[in-house]
């Protein structure tokens, strides 16, 4: 498998330009005598002076605000190391760093963006060779080399901190990584992994294809590097505030944007939602997060908003690793889901900006199966589930809330805990910060409880389950060796077909033991200032796409 760009070649010709010389020939010989004059010719009429064409309209560069204020919540660990962070940091961290591999807006691979001019797999499948770009520049002025992709590797697979969403995935991946010269390195993978590509790039949720410089790194320490970060991508920290609020500036016209749409990007912190829209309408703020339930209220203010369609799953986590819990009960489960009225949570508090589906991909997937069935709200069917798994008279259940990304609501917390509750599942909402709770899960104290959890969508699902379903996955919710078995399968599949064909067998198991709930398949919505003029967000997960917007003069 081999991805290289093609060569156009342009030839020019210059035609040559001639001049013309008038020859006027004298004769010598004697003559008679001249003859008279010719009458001078009559003067030509005047002919009208023509004006001179116009020059051709100057073309007007784009717009470009001054700065733009982006108010959203933080989530994550507050550091600008790719590796410590998690994957709901990328809407940021993805303007400071570059992917190995460049995605387009389709979601295709391309090497129009990102560091490598062409990729190739092994004829055995068992490595991929990568070859950067002469002339890629970190922000300090050194320029990427193999080196720094190496190191950006080596880190990822060895340290024993990382938290990066799919770092036990690329741990499973991830043999070597040798350098072969200045720009091209070969990562020796462990079996076939036909979407390492894929993986390194954009079209990722998460974080792990992005390279940082080894140089600088050991120059500075980790520390200082984790606050004060030197990356490749269009726009360099130059101020920050942890888990407060952080400036980037643009470093002018650059291959993942061409027109920068600010000088300057500041982000702000800002987690309750009232104050977020608060900050549209005193235009404090120029682009904010605002949840689904809000949107009405916030177009009624006279706030433009904009949405990303099919942006994020709400996924609702049962944390069934221990067996003495009821909710490893199959029968439990999938009581849970026929209990929730998502067709009114979807049409009341997310506004109708999603659909519903038992799908946990997307249709950018390997894994989508079209034809899955959705489990129709029913609470006969519910307590008639408890009452078969043992469970007439229900149980107790701990539901943590938090809120993490755009469309967490308190309010679909609640309503979902109001319909369990209905059916004999008596739930107590606790509230916590979503990095306790992350912390807790990364110790498998969260046992017995759920959580719901907006999340990007991605080109790859198997990923995420290997990081949540496989027994040993970094937040392992489930302990099943026949899941265990069809992630593998699906994960070492040595191609596309082959990827669709275990990626779907997955998804019907899941679906079967409902390891999961799927509330929606949700669109993002933004609220904007008068500053922003358009907004055309691809289909990338986990992506701001401020590259796609325009501003007003």
């Amino acid at each position: 498998m081999n991805h290289k760009p093609g060569i156009v070649k342009l030839r020019a010709w210059i035609a040559p330009l001639f001049g013309a010389l008038t020859l006027v020939a004298v004769s010598c010989a004697p003559t008679a005598a001249p003859p008279a004059a010719p009458a001078a010719p009559a003067p030509a009429a005047p002919q009208p002076t023509r004006a001179a064409a116009p020059p051709p309209p100057a073309v007007r560069a784009p717009a470009q605000a001054d700065k733009l204020v982006i108010a959203l919540p933080f989530p994550g660990h507050n550091t600008f190391d790719p590796i410590l962070e998690t994957s709901d940091r990328k809407f940021d961290i993805e303007y400071l760093y570059e992917y190995t591999v460049g995605t387009a807006a389709d979601g295709k691979l391309t090497t129009d963006t990102g560091l490598a001019s062409e990729w190739s797999q092994a004829a055995d499948g068992k490595s991929w060779t990568f070859k950067l770009k002469p002339g890629s520049m970190f922000q300090n002025g050194e320029e990427v080399t193999a080196e720094d992709a190496k190191f950006s590797l080596d880190r990822l697979v060895t340290d024993k901190r990382a938290v990066v969403t799919y770092v036990s995935l690329f741990k499973a991946m991830i043999d070597k990584v040798e350098v072969q010269d200045k720009y091209t390195y070969t990562v020796s993978t462990k079996g076939t992994q036909a979407l390492l590509p894929h993986f390194l790039s954009p079209l990722s949720i998460s974080l792990e294809g992005m390279v940082v410089s080894k140089k600088y790194f050991d120059q500075v320490g980790e520390k200082d590097f984790a606050a004060k970060p030197v990356g490749s991508g269009p726009y360099k920290v130059v101020s920050n505030d942890p888990g407060q609020r952080f400036e980037m500036e643009s470093v002018g016209k650059h291959r993942m944007m061409a027109n920068p749409p600010a000088k300057r990007l500041v982000f702000t912190n800002v987690k309750e939602p009232t104050t977020r829209i608060a900050l549209l309408r005193t235009k404090e703020a120029d682009i904010a997060s605002i949840p689904l339930v809000s949107k009405k209220e916030v177009q009624q203010a006279g706030i433009r908003t904009f949405s990303k369609p099919e942006d994020f799953f709400s996924t609702i986590h049962i944390h069934a690793q221990d067996p003495k819990y009821p909710v490893s009960n199959k029968l439990v489960r999938q009581a849970m889901t026929y209990a929730i009225d998502r067709k009114t949570i979807l049409q009341t508090l997310y506004q109708n900006e999603g659909a519903l589906t038992d799908n946990h991909a997307t249709r950018i997937a390997f894994e989508w199966v079209q034809d899955l069935p959705l489990r129709e709200y029913s609470q006969d069917k519910a307590k008639a589930l408890l009452k078969e798994a043992g469970y007439p008279n229900g149980f107790d259940l701990n539901f943590y809330a938090y809120v993490r990304n755009p469309a967490d609501s308190m309010e679909v917390i609640e309503a979902i805990a109001s319909m369990w509750t209905a059916v004999g599942i008596k739930t107590k909402v606790e509230p916590i910060d979503y990095a306790v709770f992350r912390d807790r899960w990364n110790k498998q104290q969260t046992g017995g409880g759920v959580d719901i959890i907006t999340h990007a969508t991605g080109f790859s699902q198997t990923a995420l389950f290997n990081t949540i379903h496989h027994s040993k996955g970094l937040l392992a919710l489930t302990k099943d060796p026949e899941l265990d078995k069809l992630i593998e399968a699906a994960a070492k599949a040595p191609n596309d077909a082959e990827i669709r064909k275990a990626g779907a067998a997955l998804q019907r198991y899941t679906f079967d033991q409902q390891y999961e709930i799927t509330i929606a398949l949700l669109n993002t919505v933004y609220g904007t200032s008068p500053k922003i003029a358009t907004w055309t967000p691809s289909i990338l997960p986990n992506s701001m796409d401020l590259g796609r917007i325009t501003v007003n003069p």
